[in-house]
């Protein structure tokens, strides 16, 4: 039967998510993702298999989660260790350096073997890597990062061209790379760091959960 469906607002008010909070609007997906997984995204704590499970039925594409991927951490200056200070206390917090090796910081997502079609989707800008973000947003892990790593099929590797030929250029380790001393590309992966979009949960108005534009949420992971 058409027309709206009446259970989708109780459903995304289970998930803790007003309709009018979602990023980027009722009409993308983004409610029926909510409501279909209404109960999964209130559930606490998150399982990563339950994020891949929810992006692969969304996108249509193979997508895991690997945790526990180590990031640098910046300590801020006043709680770095210093002789003679308050907080240099050894086997009690002190810390040699200016950043921390940390693995509760970041995650994964792998995204493929990708084709070229689906790998456009996805490179950072990309339609799927804007819904991405957006996805993201509604499991409530705003403290969360998150890096997309693109795993490109055969078909996708290509030399790097340089041309003044319109629509033959390619971007360099996003659908380009540098080839080995063997002559095979260097690598078959692009990496980027995905900020989600808050979605607002509890009812909050788009500009008080601090909505944003979905470009401004992608930016490369200088991996």
């Amino acid at each position: 039967m058409g027309g709206e469906d009446g259970q989708l607002p109780l459903l995304t008010a289970l998930a803790g998510i007003r309709r009018d909070a979602l990023p980027g609007g009722a009409d993308d997906g983004t409610c029926d993702m909510a409501g279909f997984y209404a109960a999964l995204l209130r559930t606490r704590p998150v399982a990563a298999s339950s994020v891949a499970r929810a992006l692969t039925h969304h996108f249509g594409v193979q997508v895991t989660l690997e945790p526990f991927v180590e990031v640098w951490d910046v300590i801020p200056k006043n709680k770095r260790s210093k002789l003679g200070g308050r907080v240099a206390r050894l086997g009690f917090g002190a810390a040699l350096g200016g950043r921390l090796r940390r693995k509760d910081l970041r995650v994964r997502l792998n995204i493929g073997p990708l084709d070229k079609a689906d790998a456009e989707r996805f490179l950072p800008r990309g339609s799927a890597a804007v819904g991405l973000a957006q996805r993201l947003a509604m499991f409530g892990l705003p403290n969360l990062q998150f890096e997309v790593r693109i795993l490109f099929k055969p078909s996708c590797l290509q030399r790097l061209i340089l041309t003044s030929k319109p629509g033959v250029g390619r971007r360099l380790n996003w659908d380009a790379f540098l080839l080995r001393q063997d002559g095979k590309v260097s690598r078959d992966t692009a990496s980027y760091l995905l900020r989600p979009i808050d979605a607002g949960p509890r009812g909050d108005s788009p500009k008080a959960a601090g909505v944003r534009d979905a470009d401004a949420s992608i930016r490369p992971s200088g991996l």
